[in-house]
């Protein structure tokens, strides 16, 4: 199981959200007055953009796969569910490792 730290990706939302809504009111603005004004202008990065994307499709999976609960149940039941102990212990040391390089 991998665990996605979600602070850079909401930041990210909020700053492609914020952009759109400026982009909004400026064209708002604009498009009612024919003066020339000085406005600001955010310029998001393409990884922005992405991660801004890849969060809501995210936002749309379930948060518990059925199937696979499912399945792990019937394996629980039968005795059949085997437990790699290696391959958990590798797992806890490189999230324990890429949090200490975080």
């Amino acid at each position: 199981m991998k665990i996605i730290k979600t602070n850079d990706i909401e930041k990210s939302s909020e700053i492609l959200k914020n952009k759109i809504e400026k982009t909004k009111d400026s064209k708002t603005s604009s498009d009612s007055k024919d003066v020339n004004t000085n406005v600001d202008v955010v310029d998001i990065s393409k990884e922005s953009e992405i991660l801004y994307k890849a969060k809501k499709e995210i936002e749309k999976l379930p948060d518990i796969r059925m199937k696979k609960v499912e399945a792990i149940k019937n394996k629980l039941e039968k005795n059949e569910y085997k437990v790699d102990e290696g391959k958990v212990a590798d797992k806890i040391l490189e999230e324990n490792l890429i949090d200490k390089l975080v």
